[in-house]
């Protein structure tokens, strides 16, 4: 099994280079699998996929639409307004597919190189959306 943690960019984003610099730096390594599509490998094994879609990609108005309506069904929460605000602007969705048994420790470098892309916020699977690390609007 996998999840996600999506990056929603509201700056624009339109190549998953700079990941290849970053990230060799913290030993991984960066293969194409597509057009803004990389796999990232650490001792010889997939670690994860990072896959790079515009606002004008199917995919990413699919994902916008999605989260908007959930989080329109949301009763009351503070940060809704800056939740939805992030949606409607989003540029680029930068979408990490994480095996479940992935070594969180493996993850932290690869997660704060992803956010250095672009501003916006972050959604993981199963949590919600995060705003420089902290947690801003539960989502089951």
């Amino acid at each position: 099994m996998r999840y996600f943690i999506r990056f929603f960019f509201i700056t624009p984003l339109d190549s998953v280079a700079p990941l290849h610099v970053r990230l060799s730096e913290f030993g991984y390594s960066v293969q194409p699998a597509g057009t803004n599509t990389v796999d990232i490998v650490l001792y010889g094994d997939t670690l994860l996929r990072i896959e790079l879609t515009t606002a004008d990609e199917a995919v990413t108005q699919d994902d916008v639409l999605a989260f908007i309506e959930v989080v329109h069904e949301l009763p009351d929460e503070p940060d809704a307004p800056l939740v939805l605000e992030t949606l409607a602007k989003t540029q680029a969705v930068l979408a990490l597919h994480v095996p479940e048994d992935a070594d969180p420790d493996d993850l932290d470098p690869i997660l704060d190189e992803c956010a250095a892309l672009g501003k916006g916020l972050v959604q993981v699977d199963g949590e919600g959306f995060y705003q420089d690390g902290v947690l801003i609007l539960a989502l089951e």
